[in-house]
C-alpha cells in the first residue's frame, strides 16, 4: 500500500448509488396509532376508506409495529390506499415488490407504483425509480431519465438525490464526466450530512480533482465525520489510513484494527481480512487492547437509521 492518502481512492470508488429502502408514513399515521394504541381503532378507520389509515395499517404490518409482522396484509392495506392515488402508499407498494418481501422481486411493477408516486411530486420515489433506472432493473437502464429524477428530488434539498447526482457526474452515466459537477452536488450533499458524500468528496480533497485545492486535513476530516457517522467504507478507509500511516495520521495498528473491526460488523466484509493482516502484527497485550478498542467503536459507530447518516452528527474524531 503507498503511504498517502490517495491510496483511498480504490476503496471510496466501489460504492453504488444511495436507494432509501424504508417505509414511509407520515406522522400523523403514526400519532394516531401511538394514541390509540389498538389496531382495532386503526382497522375501522382504515375500513371507512381513510388512505392515511389505510397505509399507517399497512406500515405497522409492514414493520411489525403492535402486531406481527405480515406482508401479505401489509400489501393488502397500501392497495387499498394506492387505488385512492395516495402517495406514500404507492411508494411502499414499489418497497415490497421492488424487495420481494411478498414473493418474488418484481421490477416491474416496482418502477410502476414508484412512477405513480413520483409523478406527484413523492421525493423517495423519485430517488428509488431514478436508481432503478440506474441499475437497469424492470426496464432498460436510462441515465437521463435517472438524472431528471435526481434533479426533481434535489430541489427538495434531499441530500441522498444530491448524492446520487454526484455520482452520476463522478462516473460520467449518461453524459461526459465532470469533476466540478460531481463536487457541486457531493457538497451539497455533505453539507445537510450525506455520510455517503462526505465520504466520495474527501477523494477530490485528497487528489485536488474539480478544480478543489489539494487539501489531505480536509479529506481526513471528511472520512473521519462519515465513518462516526457509521459509514462502513468510511470505517475500512480509516483502517487503511491507520495502517500505513501519512503526515497527517500516525501509524496506529490498534486504530486500524478497531476501525476494520467496525467496518466489517457493519457490513462492508472486505474488512475481515485486512483485519486479520492486523492481528498477526499485534502482541501480547497489544491484542486485548485492540479488541477492546473495537468493542468500544462498534458500540459507538453503528449503522446510521437513515441510510444515508444525516440523522447523525458526529464531532471530530482527530
Amino acid at each position: 500500500m503507498k503511504k498517502n492518502l490517495s491510496i483511498i481512492a480504490s476503496i471510496i470508488i466501489i460504492i453504488s448509488a444511495v436507494i432509501i429502502t424504508s417505509f414511509c408514513h407520515s406522522d400523523s399515521d403514526m400519532k394516531r396509532l401511538n394514541e390509540n394504541s389498538e389496531l382495532i381503532v386503526l382497522k375501522k378507520l382504515a375500513t371507512q376508506g381513510d388512505v392515511k389509515a389505510q397505509t399507517a395499517l399497512g406500515f405497522a404490518y409492514g414493520n411489525g409495529n403492535g402486531t406481527a409482522r405480515n406482508y401479505i396484509k401489509a400489501k393488502y392495506w397500501y392497495e387499498k390506499a394506492a387505488q385512492q392515488d395516495y402517495a406514500p402508499a404507492q411508494f411502499n407498494l414499489g418497497l415490497l415488490y421492488e424487495n420481494g418481501w411478498t414473493g418474488n422481486n418484481d421490477f416491474i411493477l416496482a418502477r410502476e407504483y414508484y412512477r405513480k408516486a413520483a409523478n406527484q411530486g413523492f421525493v423517495n420515489a423519485q430517488i428509488n425509480l431514478g436508481t432503478l433506472f440506474i441499475n437497469g432493473k424492470g426496464g432498460e437502464v436510462d441515465y437521463y431519465q435517472a438524472r431528471e429524477l435526481f434533479l426533481k428530488a434535489a430541489e427538495s434539498n434531499n441530500p441522498v438525490a444530491m448524492y446520487n447526482l454526484g455520482y452520476i457526474y463522478n462516473y460520467g452515466l449518461g453524459l461526459h464526466r465532470d469533476d466540478v459537477q460531481a463536487v457541486k452536488w457531493y457538497s451539497q450533499a455533505a453539507d445537510l450530512g450525506s455520510m455517503s458524500a462526505r465520504n466520495s468528496l474527501a477523494l477530490f480533497y485528497a487528489k485536488g480533482l474539480g478544480n478543489l485545492p489539494v487539501d489531505k486535513t480536509k479529506a481526513l476530516k471528511l472520512i473521519s465525520t462519515s465513518a462516526c457517522q457509521g459509514y462502513s467504507v468510511a470505517q475500512n478507509n480509516l483502517g487503511i489510513l491507520y495502517f500505513d500511516g501519512t503526515d497527517e495520521l500516525p501509524k496506529d495498528y490498534l486504530q486500524s484494527y478497531a476501525w476494520f473491526s467496525v467496518a466489517y460488523h457493519n457490513g462492508f466484509k472486505e474488512a475481515g481480512a485486512l483485519r486479520n493482516i492486523i492481528m498477526k502484527k499485534l502482541k501480547g497485550q497489544e491484542i486485548e487492547k485492540a479488541k477492546e478498542l473495537s468493542n468500544q467503536y462498534i458500540k459507538n459507530y453503528s449503522p446510521s437509521l437513515n441510510m444515508d447518516g444525516t440523522d447523525k452528527e458526529c464531532e471530530d474524531l482527530q
